[in-house]
């Protein structure tokens, strides 16, 4: 295991080297706080880290681990006379500190408490993201590399707050990623609202999307939110956002680029925070080519997209979510466990699966 060792007395640092070679480990040597800092990675398993350093302390590469990789134990190294400062530095998160001229035994035993309490770390992070991971997708079956690759995407962006577009055929799940992005995101506690987007006429479009005020026009006989305040502090999801008609999209897009709305019937405007969650089955791209869809409404959408692949490319699923669905079945009908014959699973495997 590689462990930095960061110390400005070039005699101090080739002992405490030694040391940490003897114990089995690969030392990684830096002089200075600055230096320190550019040699953190991914693989460094520990560091210890001499209080008094030129450039920056060991207190303030501390904190600079502490907020870019807080898992690593930090072991602080120190003089008789610097205890005071060494204790603070287990309050701001060190794992332990040794005085100077250190004890070899005592240095073992120390790392090899750090090594274990780092490994135990690692592993229950791990264990948590799985757990996680496993919640938020518990409603999409499948295990194979193309499933696998949209949870990674899912989960690069999964807490940020930026427009995700899902494009997929009919049948490929893009509701089901939409909802994950939302269950995995900050606004989690907040309203998730779909719409179809296609389903929207031009006289309803106002209404449906902004709300109105009672009295607004005949048959307005109660104030009612529209779909975007109905989101507001949770997330929209505008399915088949490429089915929308060109004069609906001009209003959207206005209303994604400040955030504000008002409702038919009244004046005031109201300021709302949403996170935009958009689906397509069409190559919206070409639609822009052919003035289909707009391009600034394209672009304002389509910030990351993510890409979700047909039943034909994924058939590693196939007995996986045929196994789903029969269960489900049976479970729905009362009826006793069944499964496909060897026969009945062939012909799905091969089958084309148009519509998924």
């Amino acid at each position: 295991m590689k462990i930095l060792i960061a110390d400005d007395d070039p005699n101090i640092l080739r002992l405490h080297s030694h040391m940490i070679t003897e114990l089995g480990h690969t030392p990684v040597l830096a002089s200075d706080g600055e230096e320190s800092i550019r040699l953190l990675s991914a693989d460094i398993q520990a560091a210890m880290l001499d209080i008094r350093m030129p450039k920056k302390d060991g207190l303030e590469v501390l904190e600079h681990i502490h907020r870019t990789q807080p898992n690593l134990p930090v072991i602080m190294i120190s003089a008789l006379h610097e205890i005071e400062t060494a204790v603070a530095a287990i309050k701001k998160g060190a794992f332990e500190y040794l005085t100077k001229p250190i004890d070899f035994e005592r240095l073992a035993t120390v790392l090899r408490n750090a090594l274990k309490l780092s490994h135990l770390t690692h592993t229950v992070d791990h264990l948590h993201a799985q757990l996680r991971q496993n919640e938020l997708f518990s409603e999409i079956v499948g295990q194979s590399e193309k499933v696998h690759e949209v949870f990674d995407l899912v989960n690069r962006v999964i807490e940020t707050d930026i427009n995700i577009m899902i494009i997929g055929e009919s049948g490929t799940g893009k509701e089901l990623v939409a909802r994950a992005l939302h269950k995995g995101s900050q606004r989690r506690n907040g309203p998730f609202v779909a719409v179809n987007c296609s389903a929207i006429t031009n006289e309803l479009a106002d209404s449906l999307l902004f709300g109105h005020k009672a009295g607004a026009f005949t048959g307005a006989t109660e104030d009612r939110p529209g779909f975007f305040e109905q989101a507001d502090k949770g997330s929209i999801f505008l399915d088949e956002i490429g089915d929308m008609d060109s004069d609906i999209q001009a209003k959207v897009l206005r209303v994604l680029e400040e955030k504000i709305i008002r409702r038919v019937g009244e004046k005031n405007e109201r300021r709302l925070d949403f996170r935009v969650i958009s689906a397509t089955n069409r190559d919206l791209a070409q639609a822009v080519r052919d003035n289909q869809f707009r391009k600034d409404l394209y672009f304002r959408l389509e910030e990351y997209p993510i890409y979700l692949p047909p039943l034909s490319e994924r058939r590693d699923d196939i007995p996986m979510l045929a196994q789903h669905f029969l269960t489900e079945f049976c479970d729905t009908n009362n009826l006793p466990a069944k499964q496909f014959s060897k026969a009945a699973m062939q012909t799905m495997l091969h089958y084309s699966w148009p519509g998924n």
